[in-house]
């Protein structure tokens, strides 16, 4: 009787230990596993005013595993003014995440019709929300992608992207960096306080 308990037992944890190990990371959601590192006072981007071309232009940079070098780059433009936003081209100001070291982000496809029964496709970084997993089945890039693109009005049927009207409501940018031993997998909690604007609050990855 006490080996088919001890059996029993011995089953259970092993079978609850492989169950933790393989959970999903939930964005938000922190954990003895994982580095995690919070911004006082939040991270945002040093602008730079180029009245040539009517923008203001910066750039922030984030050590996620703490090796010396920058895994994640925000590159910013912005108008100084919409007085001229009639006239703007679709793209001409952006917030573009360039990718480095091994870096992925969750992404987005936005599908839109294009006219006479086609459609195309637009890769934004994914916004997530709090407590949605963050695993190997989401949809993963490597490559630099928007995660703003501003122009008044948006060209229909284009649109600014996922992250865009989003100010002042908390959201995470789903990371994963490869390792020897698969995946480490984390978050970026950022805030967009405005249509054009954002702050970096913290994020957290596995060790």
């Amino acid at each position: 009787m006490k080996s088919r308990i001890f059996v029993c037992l011995l089953f259970t944890l092993l079978f609850s230990c492989e169950k933790d190990n393989n959970s999903p990371v939930l964005a938000g959601i922190v954990d003895n596993n994982m580095l995690y590192q919070e911004f006082n006072p939040p991270v945002q981007c040093t602008m730079q005013t180029d009245s040539t071309t009517n923008s203001v232009s910066g750039t922030s940079s984030i050590d996620i595993n703490s090796d010396g070098l920058y895994d994640l780059i925000f590159h910013v433009k912005l108008p100084i003014s919409w007085d001229e936003k009639n006239n703007v081209e679709y793209g001409t100001y952006h917030n573009i995440l360039e990718l480095n070291n091994n870096l992925e982000i969750v992404s987005f496809k936005e599908t839109y019709y294009i006219g006479l029964g086609q459609t195309s496709e637009k890769s934004w970084a994914g916004a997530l929300s709090y407590e949605d997993k963050i695993e190997a089945d989401n949809d993963w890039s490597g490559s630099n992608m928007h995660i703003y693109m501003w122009a008044l009005p948006t060209p229909s049927p284009m649109s600014n992207g996922v992250w865009y009207g989003g100010a002042d409501s908390e959201r995470y940018l789903g990371i994963r960096i490869a390792s020897d031993s698969g995946y480490k997998y984390g978050w970026i909690k950022i805030n967009p306080t405005a249509d054009n604007d954002f702050t970096i609050l913290s994020f957290a990855i596995e060790n």
